[in-house]
């Protein structure tokens, strides 16, 4: 089953509360941004923005409960929120990845036994290989 269509079938049938940020000019980026758009049209359960901005951004990721999805900002940003995250797929192979990164591999029972393992993971700490937020400072 194609990314969009395994997409679609998760959003359609979760029961959680979901912020989806629309895709970049990536592959098959116009195909995703239907599947989610008609996903929010049938599912009250999600929200789609275009972006968040920065604020925006890391207001969302200290009242979420996960990450999901493939962009480095799960991997890098994520951390400092203490926020686990469901790397799906292999965009991100090869790149280091602090302990809340969780990679899965792009189909649906991988995707949703994830999603449910979540819940019973153990608090993190905060801790992010990639620093504390002072990068461009020094």
């Amino acid at each position: 089953m194609h990314y969009a269509q395994v997409l679609k079938k998760i959003l359609l049938t979760s029961k959680r509360t979901i912020l989806v940020t629309m895709p970049n000019a990536d592959t098959a980026s116009s195909e995703i941004r239907k599947v989610i758009v008609e996903a929010a049209q049938k599912n009250g359960n999600i929200e789609t923005v275009e972006s968040l901005g920065s604020e925006g951004y890391y207001t969302a990721l200290k009242y979420c409960l996960f990450v999901m999805g493939n962009s480095s900002s799960g991997i890098v940003e994520a951390a400092s929120f203490s926020k686990y995250v469901l790397n799906i797929g292999d965009r991100q192979k090869g790149r280091e990845k602090g302990e809340n990164v969780i990679d899965i591999e792009m189909n649906e029972k991988s995707i949703v036994a994830a999603m449910h393992k979540i819940d019973r993971l153990p608090k993190l700490n905060g801790k992010n290989i990639y620093g504390n937020g002072t990068a461009a400072k020094k």
